[in-house]
């Protein structure tokens, strides 16, 4: 009961952050940079949680020291590649609708503070550091290890897909099609992490993936660049 307790009140929390420091950036009428760094605060405390609800052998094999293997970094490059057709699949089969968020109002009503540069660089902070730490300490390394652990039918990566896909709904666009985008995601992490045993692999791997995301405006800049230079 008390496992299933953390499950529900890790779903339900994570819409806690944003929401609260848009509520404290308006209260104290401070611009976007402050909402990252009160995000960021708050995540890190949620990731210090979440790795306190670790059993202590998965905590210590985060910390142990050891060569990382060959086909480790093979089938990490293999799940990248995935991840990416991934999205090339969804764009162009099973699009996510644009949804307008809860926090959008509240967005509107601090956006007359300014947008400061520092709130881009806050973002990438916590989508390629914080969020890959928080991420995998709860779905991998507690739900995976609390439910179904070492099932020969693999149910403890597919129950923790599931719960990642839910709570990305929850967080993001309520729609089938987040559900199952991110519920693959989840069964490649936890294929991942079944694999390599090792969170240190799949925090790397998470990092990788939203690092891409982050740098997605880039890509598209660079590419522009080129095309009406070069055509």
């Amino acid at each position: 009961m008390k496992k299933i307790i953390v499950v529900l009140l890790g779903l339900m929390v994570i819409l806690v952050p944003e929401r609260l420091a848009l509520f404290l950036a308006i209260w104290m009428k401070t611009g976007l940079d402050s909402v990252s760094l009160l995000v960021s605060v708050q995540l890190i405390f949620l990731s210090v949680v979440s790795y306190r609800l670790l059993d202590e052998d998965t905590q210590s094999l985060i910390w142990k020291k050891g060569r990382w293997r060959r086909k480790d970094l093979l089938v990490f490059i293999v799940a990248l590649l995935m991840m990416y057709v991934m999205i090339w699949f969804r764009n162009r089969f099973f699009p996510i609708p644009y949804i307008q968020g809860m926090n959008a109002t509240l967005y509107r009503k601090i956006s007359s503070y300014g947008v400061e540069w520092l709130y881009t660089l806050g973002n990438g902070f916590i989508l390629v550091v914080v969020t890959p730490i928080l991420e995998e300490f709860f779905h991998r390394g507690y739900v995976m290890n609390q439910f179904f652990k070492h099932s020969p039918y693999y149910l403890d990566v597919i129950f923790s897909a599931a719960l990642f896909g839910v709570g990305h709904i929850i967080l993001g666009t309520p729609h089938f099609n987040t559900f199952l985008f991110y519920s693959l995601f989840g069964l490649i992490m936890g294929g991942f992490y079944r694999f390599s045993n090792s969170l240190k692999w799949t925090i790397c791997l998470h990092a990788c993936w939203n690092l891409g995301i982050f740098l997605t405006p880039v890509w598209i800049f660079i590419y522009n660049w080129f095309y009406f230079t070069f055509r």
